[in-house]
């Protein structure tokens, strides 16, 4: 006979950045003297951090632990008009 248990249950519950995007807008007398109207500078980044209880290292949202663990992506960037 089987005793029923939540010893492996864990509490999925979790609060993630999953998106961010920065932008700067530079538009002054020193990029135009060097012939830029417009100069943006930005970056962005994905699934940057995640807050839980849960397993460490093991995705709240996958349905297994034997799954890749989530990836975190990161870009800077520059935007010129001339």
């Amino acid at each position: 006979m089987r005793a029923n248990t939540t010893y492996l249950f864990q509490d999925a519950s979790y609060l993630r950045l999953k998106n961010l995007e920065l932008n700067y807008h530079i538009s002054n007398k020193l990029i135009k003297d060097l012939g830029i109207s417009k100069l943006q500078v930005y970056a962005s980044g994905n699934n940057l951090i995640t807050f839980t209880n849960y397993f460490k290292n093991i995705d709240p949202e996958q349905s297994g632990a034997f799954v890749y663990p989530i990836i975190k992506r990161y870009n800077l960037g520059v935007r010129l008009s001339f």
